[in-house]
């Protein structure tokens, strides 16, 4: 089981005009961020889905999986 969420272009446009004007401040979001290798727990903090909000993965973050 997985979790996603799905928008569509209206939603999208409206959320860029709230982060041009300061309305989002999405660093606040992001609970959890993973390097490449920490892909495997990433995934499964994704599918227990209790501790996080929202997880990000990219290339070159070094870190151990906190906020």
């Amino acid at each position: 089981m997985t979790s996603k969420f799905s928008v569509d272009h209206k939603d999208t446009y409206q959320y860029f005009r709230l982060l041009k004007f300061g309305r989002v401040q999405p660093e606040r979001l992001i609970s959890h961020r993973f390097g490449i290798e920490g892909a495997p727990a990433a995934f499964r903090m994704l599918v227990e889905a209790q501790e996080s909000r929202k997880i990000i993965v990219y290339p070159g973050y070094r870190d151990s999986g906190s906020g």
